[in-house]
């Protein structure tokens, strides 16, 4: 006697290493490995809560976090198979570590179903870049106004962003310091908190030269998480001082 229809689910995810606020793709398999034609196959295919469907292929469709395709009219013959792949972005606020899960199913009239779940973990990673910008000249007896702007590349949201600033104490006093920046002294301190992908941060540092000649001023940012790029995490200007 015939035994049917057997259908079999397989998911795999594209690429392996999720990061947060990036790009990936899930790509579901069924095969009949029965005898008889698997008619009006149903695929669910629910997405963890962190997960953003992105524009889906033919024959499917999302309600909330569920994507289905196929359905009524959707026919697998016996040793065939049929593979939807299915774009999502992560949330960029996902934490490093965050376990994401996926289930899958699938149906058929007369058919012996199947699930299947695939579990990743999340990894964040931002790419923070500092730019200071500063007058080439000034006087002697004048101020100069350093402009420093902060920007998330992503992928990932940046937690704990910080900017710190040492002005060179013999050659300049700080006169002007920005709200972010509060306290004394020589250093500047700038905790900035979260820093959403592709999002920028712009303020400005006063100071007042003590002596003519180069003064030179860096500025630093850096934040709680994994980059792999920090080349741009550092940026100087420098103003040559006339004298009075």
């Amino acid at each position: 006697m015939p035994g049917g229809a057997v259908l079999r689910i397989e998911k795999t995810v594209t690429p392996g290493q999720m990061v947060a606020g990036a790009a990936f793709v899930y790509t579901v398999t069924v095969t009949n490995t029965g005898d008889q034609d698997a008619r009006d196959v149903r695929i669910t295919d629910t997405l963890d809560e962190g997960a953003i469907a992105r524009r889906l292929p033919d024959g499917c469709s999302l309600s909330a976090q569920t994507v289905t395709c196929g359905g009524p009219g959707l026919t697998v013959a016996p040793g065939e198979s049929v593979t939807y792949e299915i774009p999502v972005t992560m949330d960029p606020a996902l934490p490093d570590g965050t376990n994401v899960t996926n289930r899958a199913q699938v149906s058929a009239t007369g058919a012996r179903g199947d699930s299947t779940r695939l579990i990743s973990q999340t990894r964040a990673l931002a790419d923070l870049e500092i730019v200071k910008t500063a007058p080439a000249t000034a006087n002697a007896d004048g101020p100069i106004t350093y402009s420093l702007r902060v920007t998330n590349h992503g992928p990932s949201q940046a937690m704990d962003v910080t900017v710190r600033d040492a002005v060179d104490g013999d050659r300049a006093a700080i006169t002007g310091r920005p709200a972010e920046c509060a306290g004394e002294g020589p250093t500047l301190t700038c905790p900035l908190g979260t820093l959403a992908p592709n999002t920028s941060r712009t303020f400005r540092l006063t100071v007042t030269p003590e002596v003519p000649g180069l003064i030179e001023n860096c500025a630093t940012v850096d934040a709680g998480g994994r980059e792999e790029n920090v080349a741009d995490n550092r940026s100087c200007a420098s103003t040559h001082v006339e004298p009075a």
